[in-house]
C-alpha cells in the first residue's frame, strides 16, 4: 500500500514537473524578440545598453513577453567611419525585409531615414509625442548641447562674473590673460573656440551665428544678413585677441585637458558627466553667451530611436510598446537621475526631485536650442563639410565675410529670375518686352475690321486669323511662366500653352492648303464641308495628348551648380510620361511635315504664291525653334540667368516670327509691291476663294446644289482621280501643275 502510494505520488510530481516545463516553453515560444541595431564611437554601448537592459528588466518584472536583442556596432567589430555607418543603416532600412526592427541612429540623418521609419503618431498618443517637441518618426534617446565652462577660480580672483555676452567674455578673458602673463602664467588660454573638424566646427559656427540674433524669439538669421556678418567679424576678433589659429583647430582631448588642468579662462565644450563629477573641477557651466544679454544659442545633437516601417504585424505592437517605455517620463527621469543621459523632455529639469539630485539644472532649463539644419539638404554631412571649408577660408584667410557667407548660402539657395530690380534687371526687361509685344498684337487685331486693310487678309477668314493670333499670344504667354519660382503648375501651364498655341497657328494654315488642294477627292470634299469639325478634331487630339501627359505631374529638378548659383527646371520622371512626350513630339512633327508637303504640292499656285512662301518660312522657323526648345531639356546651361535668357529668347522669337511672317508682313507688302501688281494679286486671291466659297465676305458658306447638298468644288486643274501611279509621281505632278 505504502509503495503504491509513493509510486502514485511520484507520478503526480513528475506530471507537475512536465506541466511546468511545458508551460515554460509555451511562454518562451510566445516571446517576441525585437532586434535592435546601434552604432557607437566608444565601445561601451552607453546609453543603448541602459535602454535595452532597462526595458528587458521591466518586461520580465511585468510578465511582458517581449525581449530586445541589441546588435551593437563599435570600432572593435566594425571598421567603417560614422558617415559610412550611416549609409549602412540606410541600406538596411531600404530593404523590404530587414532583420532589424528597432534602429538607434544619429539624429542628423533623420531626413535620410524617415521614409523608412514607422509614423509613431498613429499608435502613440499625441501628448506623449509632444513632450519632446520632435518629429513623428522617432524619439530622442539622448541629447547633448554645448556649454560654456567658466574658470571660477580665476573669475573670483579678479572679481569677474560669468559673462552674459560675447563682448563681456572677450573683455574678461583678455584682462585675465594679460594679468596672468605678468605673473609668468604664459600658458593660459582665453577661449578655445572648438573648431576641430567639419562636424564639430559646423556646430560651433552655426550656434555662434544663432547667438547673434536680435532677440530670444528671433529665428536663425539669414546667412547673408548683417547679423551673420557681424557674428563672423566678432568670432575672428575672439580668435585674434584671446585665442589663436592653432587653439581653434584643437578638439576633444585638448578641451578636456584645459578643463582638467584649469588652464583656460573659458572653454566651450559638452557637459559630460565624467567631467562635471570631478573632485577638483574649478569650472562652472552655463549657457553660451550671446551678442545681447538674454540671448544665447546651443546646437542640439544626439541620438534617436525609430521603428522599421515594414516591420511584421506580429512585432509591430511590441515595438510600439518598447518606444512608449523608452520615451516615458518615468523611465527618462530614472536615466537622468543616474546621470546616464540628457533627456529630450526638458520639462524634467523643472522637477525639484531631479534638480536636487543633479548639478547645473539651471543650465538645462535656460537652454536656447538650435538644431542642425537637417531639412536644408539631402546630404547634411556634405553640407557641413562645405560650410566649414568656406568658413576656414575666412577665419584663417583673407576672404571677406559677405563673400564667404554668399558662397555658403549659394550651396542650398535656389535662384529664380524675378521682376524686382533687387535681383537684377533681366526679369523686368523681358517682362516689358513681352508686355509691349502683347499690346502690339492685340491692338493689331483691329486691322481685320478696317475696310482699308481687309483685302490684305483675304487669304483666311477673320475667325481663322483670330485663331492664329490667339495661338501667337498663347506662345508668348509662356514667357511669363519663366518668371519667379518654378512650380509643377507652371510647368504644366507652359507645356499646354506651347501645344495649344502651336495648334492654333498651324491648323488654319493646313485647312486652307487642303481647301486649295489641286484635286477633288472624298477627303478634301469632306474637310471643306466640315472645316469646323476638322479644326475641333485636331485641337481635341492636342488636348487629349496633353491631358494624358498631365496624368503624372511634372517634377521639379534642382540644377546644382558647383561654386555657382543653383536653379530649378521642369523635368519628367515617369516613364509613361516620357513616352507620351515622345508621341506628342512625333504628332507635332507630323503636322509640320504635312504643312510642308501641302506647300510643296501647291508651290506653283500663282494665286497664293506669296502666302505659300510665308507659310513655308513660318513652318521652318517653328520647326527649328521647337526642336531648340526640346534640346534645352537635355542640354542645360549651368547659369540660371543665361538659361532664362535663352529660353525667353526662343519663345519670343517663335511668337514674333509667326506674327511678322503670317500677319504683320501683309501691311508691308503693299509698300514694297507696285499698286498694279498688288491689285492683280488681290484679284487672284478673291478668284481663288470664289472657287471654294459661296461668298468671299464670310468665307464660311460653301456652294451647294439644292436639297441634295452636293458640294460644288472647283479645283484649279482637273486631275482624274482614276489615274493610278506612285504617290511620289502624283506629288510631283501636283507640284508642277497646280
Amino acid at each position: 500500500m505504502i509503495r503504491d502510494y509513493n509510486r502514485s505520488e511520484n507520478t503526480v510530481n513528475l506530471k507537475i514537473l512536465i506541466l511546468f516545463v511545458l508551460l515554460y516553453f509555451i511562454g518562451y515560444s510566445n516571446e517576441v524578440v525585437l532586434n535592435a541595431i546601434a552604432y557607437t564611437v566608444d565601445n561601451t554601448g552607453s546609453p543603448y545598453n541602459f535602454y535595452v537592459d532597462g526595458f528587458n528588466q521591466y518586461a520580465e518584472e511585468n510578465n511582458i513577453n517581449i525581449r530586445i536583442k541589441l546588435n551593437l556596432l563599435t570600432q572593435k567589430n566594425f571598421t567603417l567611419s560614422i558617415e559610412n555607418s550611416a549609409t549602412m543603416i540606410e541600406s538596411l532600412l531600404m530593404k523590404k525585409n530587414s532583420k532589424y526592427d528597432i534602429f538607434f541612429y544619429d539624429n542628423s540623418y533623420i531626413y535620410r531615414y524617415y521614409p523608412y521609419l514607422l509614423d509613431l503618431s498613429i499608435d502613440i498618443p499625441e501628448d506623449h509625442i509632444n513632450m519632446y517637441d520632435m518629429d513623428i518618426f522617432s524619439q530622442p534617446v539622448t541629447l547633448t548641447t554645448t556649454a560654456l565652462y567658466s574658470n571660477k577660480v580665476l573669475l573670483d580672483k579678479y572679481g569677474k562674473s560669468i559673462p552674459k555676452t560675447w563682448d563681456d567674455l572677450l573683455k574678461t578673458a583678455k584682462e585675465i590673460v594679460e594679468n596672468e602673463k605678468t605673473l609668468y602664467n604664459n600658458e593660459l588660454v582665453g577661449y578655445n573656440g572648438y573648431f576641430p573638424d567639419y562636424e564639430q566646427g559646423f556646430c560651433s559656427i552655426y550656434e555662434f551665428i544663432y547667438s547673434f540674433r536680435e532677440s530670444k524669439e528671433s529665428p536663425f538669421p539669414e546667412l547673408t544678413s548683417q547679423t551673420a556678418i557681424d557674428a563672423l567679424k566678432f568670432l575672428k576678433k575672439i580668435k585674434e585677441e584671446i585665442s589663436s589659429e592653432e587653439i581653434f583647430m584643437l578638439g576633444l582631448e585638448y578641451s578636456d585637458q584645459l578643463i582638467t588642468n584649469g588652464n583656460a579662462v573659458f572653454v566651450k565644450f559638452y557637459p559630460f558627466n565624467s567631467i562635471l563629477q570631478g573632485d577638483k573641477l574649478q569650472y562652472e557651466i552655463s549657457g553660451l553667451p550671446g551678442n545681447k544679454e538674454g540671448v544665447s544659442g546651443s546646437i542640439l545633437v544626439g541620438y534617436n530611436v525609430g521603428i522599421y516601417n515594414n516591420i511584421s504585424e506580429d512585432k509591430r505592437s511590441s515595438a510600439i510598446e518598447t518606444i512608449k517605455y523608452f520615451s516615458s517620463k518615468e523611465f527618462q527621469k530614472s536615466l537622468v537621475l543616474k546621470k546616464i543621459i540628457i533627456s529630450g523632455i526638458l520639462s524634467l529639469y523643472e522637477d525639484e526631485d531631479v534638480c536636487s539630485n543633479i548639478n547645473n539644472c539651471e543650465y538645462y532649463k535656460d537652454l536656447q536650442i538650435i538644431r542642425r539644419p537637417i531639412g536644408k539638404t539631402d546630404d547634411l554631412s556634405k553640407y557641413m563639410e562645405m560650410f566649414v571649408n568656406y568658413f576656414n577660408e575666412y577665419i584663417y584667410g583673407d576672404e571677406s565675410e559677405i563673400s564667404i557667407l554668399t558662397k555658403i548660402d549659394d550651396y542650398t539657395k535656389i535662384y529664380n529670375i524675378e521682376v524686382n530690380t533687387k535681383e537684377g534687371l533681366v526679369g523686368l526687361i523681358f517682362v516689358i518686352i513681352i508686355s509691349l509685344f502683347l499690346m502690339i498684337i492685340v491692338s493689331s487685331i483691329s486691322l481685320l475690321y478696317i475696310k482699308k486693310y481687309e483685302d490684305y487678309f483675304l487669304f483666311l477668314p477673320k475667325h481663322q486669323w483670330l485663331m492664329i493670333i490667339m495661338g501667337i499670344i498663347l506662345i508668348l504667354l509662356i514667357g511669363y511662366t519663366n518668371i519667379g519660382k518654378v512650380s509643377v503648375l507652371k510647368c504644366e501651364i507652359r507645356y499646354i500653352l506651347l501645344g495649344v498655341g502651336y495648334s492654333f497657328i498651324n491648323l488654319p494654315l493646313i485647312l486652307k492648303l487642303i481647301i486649295s488642294f489641286p484635286e477633288k477627292n472624298k477627303y478634301t470634299v469632306w474637310i471643306v464641308k466640315n472645316k469646323y469639325l476638322f479644326l475641333i478634331f485636331f485641337i481635341l487630339i492636342e488636348v487629349l495628348l496633353d491631358g494624358l501627359i498631365l496624368i503624372k505631374p511634372f517634377a521639379i529638378e534642382d540644377v546644382m551648380v558647383n561654386k555657382g548659383k543653383n536653379f530649378q527646371i521642369c523635368g519628367v520622371e515617369d516613364l509613361m510620361t516620357k513616352i507620351m512626350l515622345l508621341v506628342v513630339m512625333i504628332y507635332r512633327l507630323f503636322l509640320m511635315l504635312i504643312t510642308l508637303l501641302l506647300v510643296f504640292i501647291e508651290w506653283n499656285n500663282k494665286d497664293i504664291s506669296i502666302d505659300l512662301k510665308l507659310i513655308v518660312t513660318c513652318t521652318y522657323i517653328n520647326l527649328i525653334t521647337y526642336f531648340v526648345l526640346l534640346l534645352f531639356n537635355f542640354i542645360i546651361i549651368n547659369n540660371y540667368i543665361s538659361n532664362f535668357i535663352m529660353n525667353e529668347s526662343i519663345i519670343i522669337l517663335m511668337a514674333f516670327s509667326n506674327y511678322v511672317v503670317l500677319y504683320a508682313i501683309r501691311l508691308i507688302i503693299p509698300i514694297i509691291i507696285k499698286k498694279d501688281e498688288l491689285e492683280e494679286i488681290i484679284d487672284k486671291i478673291k478668284c481663288s476663294n470664289g472657287n471654294s466659297f459661296k461668298s468671299s465676305e464670310n468665307h464660311d458658306s460653301y456652294q451647294s446644289n439644292n436639297s441634295d447638298n452636293n458640294y460644288s468644288y472647283k479645283p484649279r486643274n482637273s486631275f482624274s482621280s482614276s489615274k493610278r501611279g506612285s504617290i511620289y509621281s502624283k506629288i510631283i505632278n501636283y507640284h508642277y501643275n497646280s
